[in-house]
């Protein structure tokens, strides 16, 4: 029996499995500094990409390229960003792919969600949006588009991480 003002509580499912499926998790077990995701199935909507950075507290940056692609005027970002102390808004055009700064050196800790949407299409440009933050306090709201009708295939994830570096691929219906 339904529990009244609960969503579809009678199904046994979450509502995070009727969405969501795993399509692949990356753990760096070393230090690392990238890592590609090849063979992304063909058959969601969109995608979501959680990653957790383990930092090296180096100065670095995150960034993400679909299949790969470095041409520089394929990618545009809008970002806004809060420091703890000050904001910041940014428009990025010809950048090389989708990156998240976290440029502080000691940063030890990085969280992102990023959605990339209907990224199977093969008639638009892909667009995402992402949050994250780090553990000096930084975090940001971005939203962009890489200016290719490819479909996506593959993620090329590049950063500075050590052990406890995690990248999880999910597909969503």
């Amino acid at each position: 029996m339904p529990i009244i003002g609960i969503i579809d509580s009678s199904k046994t499912n979450s509502l995070a499995t009727d969405f969501f499926e795993s399509i692949v998790s990356y753990n760096a077990t070393t230090s690392t500094t990238s890592t590609v995701i090849s063979n992304i199935p063909q058959v969601y909507k969109h995608l979501r990409v959680v990653i957790s950075i383990a930092g090296n507290g180096n100065s670095n940056n995150l960034s993400i390229r679909p299949n790969s692609d470095i041409t520089s005027n394929n990618y545009i970002i809008h970002r806004t960003y809060g420091s703890g102390t000050s904001n910041y808004a940014y428009t990025y055009n010809n950048v090389g792919g989708w990156f998240y700064n976290y440029t502080n050196s000691g940063v030890l800790k990085v969280a992102s969600i990023v959605d990339i949407y209907e990224y199977s299409r093969n008639d638009i440009w892909k667009n995402y949006h992402s949050i994250g933050g780090n553990n000096s306090a930084n975090v940001w709201n971005e939203s962009g588009m890489w200016r290719s009708t490819a479909p996506i295939t593959s993620l090329e994830i590049t950063f500075q991480g050590t052990t406890g570096t995690r990248i999880s691929v999910y597909g969503v219906k």
